[in-house]
């Protein structure tokens, strides 16, 4: 029979309290509603996100997620996602859960760079994999008014689109499908893009 101690982790403030929590295997993130990210326990691959691999018994605020919206952990992974929908994740690489183009064990929270056009909405973590979903999400369409030649560009801003080729949308008479009343080529924009049809 092992004695495991019985830590309280104190409160930030009270007007500040914890709203989301995530576990991994040896290690807590707790953010507050304010978005502030507070982390404790072992440290081994960095996946408290202080900037070391030192182990915290207390909680320490994590000063690189200042907005964050819901916390994950796994095994000895972290990951966070804040209020612009930008995914950060940190702690151990292995088997590229981190999302990054490599396997390294990250101690600070970096953002995954090829999602850093799209608005994460949720992010899980698997024994050996990770998976996040992106919702799509349009903000403007150009142009917005009609009637418009056909075969011009019509532009959709947005995020979360899959890439595609030679889009065309059609345009039809309402109660008379076969009646084309225009036809667009579609160009699909999302925020950081240079403007190139998909």
């Amino acid at each position: 029979h092992v004695e495991v101690p019985n830590k309280t982790v104190p409160k930030v403030s009270n007007d500040d309290p914890f709203v989301d929590i995530a576990c991994g295997f040896a290690h807590t993130l707790a953010l507050t509603k304010s978005g502030a990210l507070y982390s404790f326990g072992l440290n081994h691959n960095g996946q408290l996100g202080v900037g070391d691999n030192k182990s915290r018994h207390m909680s320490e605020k994590v000063n690189v997620v200042t907005n964050g919206t819901r916390v994950y952990a796994d095994g000895n992974s972290s990951a966070c996602i804040d209020v612009n929908g930008q995914l950060f994740t940190w702690g151990s690489g292995s088997y590229y859960r981190l999302m990054h183009e490599n396997i390294e064990h990250l101690n600070v929270p970096t953002a995954v760079q090829k999602l850093s056009c799209d608005v994460v909405q949720s992010f899980a973590f698997s024994e050996k994999q990770s998976a996040c979903f992106v919702p799509t999400s349009i903000k403007d369409i150009t142009p917005s008014v009609g009637p418009q030649k056909s075969m011009k560009t019509l532009e959709i801003s947005g995020s979360g689109f899959w890439p595609s080729e030679n889009i065309l949308v059609r345009f039809s008479v309402a109660g008379h499908p076969q009646v084309i009343r225009t036809v667009f080529y579609v160009l699909f924009v999302t925020p950081n893009s240079h403007h190139s049809t998909h």
